[in-house]
């Protein structure tokens, strides 16, 4: 049951720590924060319990950034359901006006009309998905090449820009770009990239007031098809790269429409994911339909790790057409020479670290799969039974991010004596990571097994990430994490390891491996030193998109113009 508070603010996402400085600077003390994208795994019923139980003076409708703006009605709707004398919105420029209660009819007048547009979408997608789909033999191959290429993110997402999936989607703009392409991104999401040479195509947002909320994505994919149409008929393109996208088939169309290779990047089963980590999704088999259809259309199929890939054969994907290579860094935004003594300290000072402490650092969303609780416990357990380690050693841990695992995070260290030990700075956009990364002494990176058993299919940006940035990391050994960090990944098997590594979900290990990173300091660096030339000679995007184009030659789906662009490897 949701705390009664005086003044609260609801969000999709949760905000960010500048964000809710905001807020407070407008509105003073704030009771209560309420992220809707946490409370809705809890169920409808949860959700309308929830909202019912808030109470108070006044209720914030938090708009971070001008991308969540379309979130504006739905949670305006939400806030009908609550017991608040006022409701107000706080828009990103810090401005604020009151929403009267009467604006609520419109708001349920186009819930009417938007339920009517979605459905007639849906069937038309599902019509289209339950049609046979195959690659092109012989696959399209363009002639003269354009060098120009149409990368399309469907995906629908309103909050803060910050995690490792917008560092993938920048990392494989930037390495085409590097390679003489120009890109046209077509998503409704902001440009992730700032690098010349690609182009923003804004898909418009829907008004996300079709229920279930599912229903949007379909409302949606007509607004996708046609701005990616658009955007290929006013400037021929060389083929199309979609990431794969909940409930969306439009680059298939699209590819068709242009007579052009289709590369889909595959990050797994969104419906998989929704089941398994959050809240089954309501249409749940059409999603299932929907990425199946994209899978077998696709000429190229590009996937992060060896699960995936193994996946993706099991769904009957010949090997020659899918590629698999681990998710990647930018070496010129993950390099610790970027950040001086200076620039350090004074963000250690904001964070109230003192300067001399020995900070270990997980950066990341909160997740099922992150191990952010259990690695809270661990942290807890430590100060419970060596506290004179901890502080002869001034060890300081800090906390990056926020998600569905912050309830249990608060639970285990947010009282004294722990919080003391432990920095919680909430979110922070993706720009902003390499600078805490910067100001770490080493990296944790607890992640854990799948509760289903099925094998753990990541590739974390962030592990990549640290070890650019070159400080001592201390690693659950789970699958493609334990590969790399053993260098195994091209074959290597004898060097020195890359990290300490613990067996997941083992908190004796874990704190052992800690234990002996902070009395080896010398040979603690030498692995960071280590795992930083590995990972520039291997895990840079350029490998990656490299053996991309490599493939796409292999199977024909380049000009000989374009061939040769790539780089050779094991994909």
């Amino acid at each position: 049951m949701a705390k009664h508070t005086s003044q609260s603010v609801l969000s999709y996402f949760p905000v960010t720590a500048p964000f809710k400085e905001q807020l407070e600077r407008a509105f003073g003390a704030i009771d209560g924060y309420h992220p809707v994208g946490k409370i809705r795994n809890e169920g409808l019923r949860g959700l309308w319990s929830h909202m019912r139980n808030l109470r108070g003076s006044r209720l914030i409708i938090a708009v971070e950034g001008d991308n969540s703006r379309p979130l504006v009605g739905p949670l305006r709707l939400l806030a009908a359901a609550t017991r608040v004398k006022q409701i107000v919105v706080f828009w990103p420029d810090s401005t604020h006006a009151p929403m009267p209660w009467w604006q609520i009819l419109p708001i349920l007048w186009s819930c009417g009309a938007e339920q009517v547009v979605a459905r007639r979408a849906l069937r038309r997608v599902q019509r289209q998905a339950r049609q046979p789909s195959a690659p092109r033999d012989p696959a399209p191959k363009v002639a003269p090449p354009r060098r120009h290429a149409i990368f399309l993110d469907a995906n629908l997402s309103f909050g803060l820009s910050a995690g490792g999936s917008l560092g993938h989607i920048k990392g494989v703009i930037d390495g085409l770009i590097a390679r003489n392409y120009s890109i046209d991104y077509v998503s409704t999401k902001p440009m992730p990239t700032e690098t010349d040479g690609a182009v923003h195509v804004k898909i418009p947002a829907p008004r996300l007031l079709a229920f279930p909320a599912e229903l949007n994505y379909y409302a949606f994919h007509r607004s996708a098809d046609q701005v990616s149409a658009e955007a290929a008929r006013s400037r021929p393109v060389d083929f199309v790269y979609q990431r794969m996208s909940l409930h969306n088939i439009s680059g298939v169309g699209l590819s068709r429409e242009a007579g052009v290779p289709l590369v889909v990047e595959y990050n797994g089963s969104e419906a998989w994911t929704a089941a398994n980590w959050g809240q089954k999704l309501t249409l749940h088999d059409d999603a299932v339909a929907a990425e199946r259809y994209v899978v077998k259309a696709a000429d190229l199929l590009v996937t992060v790790s060896a699960p995936l890939a193994q996946e993706l054969e099991d769904l009957g994907i010949p090997r020659d057409r899918i590629v698999m290579y681990p998710n990647c860094i930018d070496p010129r935004i993950f390099d610790p020479a970027r950040f001086d003594s200076a620039r350090r300290a004074a963000l250690r000072d904001r964070l109230g670290i003192a300067a001399d402490a020995r900070v270990a650092t997980f950066i990341g969303t909160f997740g099922m799969w992150h191990g952010v609780d259990f690695l809270a416990r661990a942290i807890r357990r430590l100060i419970d039974e060596d506290p004179g380690f901890v502080a002869r050693n001034k060890l300081h841990f800090l906390l990056v991010g926020d998600g569905l695992r912050m309830p249990e995070v608060r639970a285990a260290i947010e009282a004294p004596p722990y919080r003391q030990f432990v920095t919680l700075p909430g979110l922070v956009p993706q720009a902003e990571a390499p600078e805490y990364l910067a100001i770490s002494d080493m990296f944790l990176s607890p992640h854990m097994p799948n509760k289903d058993g099925s094998i753990f299919f990541g590739s974390p940006t962030k592990l990549f990430e640290y070890m650019a940035m070159e400080r001592p990391i201390v690693a659950a050994d789970l699958d493609q994490i334990g590969t790399i960090l053993r260098g195994e990944f091209h074959g290597r098997t004898s060097a020195p390891p890359l990290a300490r590594l613990f067996p997941p979900g083992d908190e004796t290990a874990m704190l052992e491996a800690l234990r002996q990173v902070v009395a080896e300091p010398e040979e603690s660096q030498a692995m960071a030193e280590r795992a930083r030339d590995h990972v520039l000679e291997n895990f840079t995007w350029d490998h990656h998109v490299g053996h991309i184009l490599d493939r796409m030659d292999t199977l024909g789906l380049l000009t000989e113009e374009d061939a040769g662009n790539g780089v050779q490897g094991n994909g």
